[in-house]
């Protein structure tokens, strides 16, 4: 059943520069793709969410996935582009994110938030799926 969801989530999948998009048939009220799963009863899933699952072992309790500043699309399922965090850094990153663009370069560039998820770019299992179905992985320093 893990292999027949990892194939559903890649062949949704077209690259970006380096975001993997998820081009679903719907979107949730805030703008998500959404995903059907092998088995899951005629469930829409958030497809950032499975990518996660799917690719990091599932997630923790109470967080929520951070798109970072490396795309900050929400069609995006690349782990490395995600960090789960609680609710409240969730929507503080989200605002300063927001000023910063409006303020043009200099707000807080640091209160975004990481650029990348390291951890998950360096996760075999990240790994592995990006060179199955050929999609880019994330350059990652030191």
């Amino acid at each position: 059943m893990e292999q027949t969801n990892m194939q559903l989530l890649a062949d949704g999948i077209h690259v970006e520069g380096k975001c993997w998009i998820f081009t679903g048939t719907s979107l949730s009220v805030s703008g998500y793709p959404l995903m059907y799963t092998h088995n899951s009863a005629n469930v829409e899933w958030l497809a950032h969410r499975v990518a996660w699952d799917l690719l990091m072992h599932g997630h923790k309790p109470r967080r929520e996935l951070d798109h970072l500043t490396a795309c900050r699309g929400k069609g995006c399922v690349n782990p490395a582009h995600m960090e789960p965090v609680t609710a409240t850094i969730n929507q503080r990153r989200r605002v300063a994110r927001k000023l910063w663009r409006e303020d043009g370069e200099t707000y807080r560039v640091k209160e975004c938030g990481p650029r990348i998820n390291r951890e998950a770019a360096r996760n075999p299992r990240v790994i592995w799926f990006a060179t199955k179905y050929d999609l880019p992985l994330p350059v990652v320093d030191g």
